[in-house]
């Protein structure tokens, strides 16, 4: 099982609507492949607070239907693990995301990770790579 960041469901979500650069590109065909392999059954992990930051991004860019039924992709897969998130873990994170110079959803997503014993994360944020034991998967 392997966490997944935000950033990843954007890539593979977002339809540009400008050219973007060749690595941008690439990024978004890694971040599909990824999503096709959860949606084929692959284990995996996130939080509400990923997908919160997901939706912040992708309201702006989806019609409400569209985003409802990527939504539903995620929230109904038995395969996809949804962590909930309260005030303690968030206080956590935040003291981490101080202590190791990262982001404070980072932060969290190494503690979620920790808790349900996961070392893996598909990811396209460096941050991660701060902490020896998280190995980041980017295809």
């Amino acid at each position: 099982m392997r966490f997944i960041d935000a950033n990843v469901f954007i890539y593979a979500i977002m339809r540009p609507r400008w050219e973007v650069p060749r690595d941008i590109l690439d990024i978004k065909e890694r971040a599909k492949a990824i999503i096709e392999r959860i949606d084929k059954g692959e284990r995996a992990i996130t939080s509400v607070v990923h997908l919160s930051e997901v939706a912040n991004i992708l309201e702006r860019y989806l019609r409400p239907e569209e985003l409802n039924m990527f939504f539903n992709s995620i929230l109904y897969k038995e395969n996809i693990m949804v962590c909930a998130v309260d005030r303690e873990l968030y206080r956590v994170a935040n003291e981490l995301s101080l202590q190791h110079r990262i982001g404070l959803n980072d932060a969290l997503a190494s503690i979620l990770m920790k808790r349900e014993e996961v070392n893996e994360i598909y990811s396209f944020d460096t941050h991660f790579d701060k902490m020896e034991w998280i190995k980041r998967i980017t295809d």
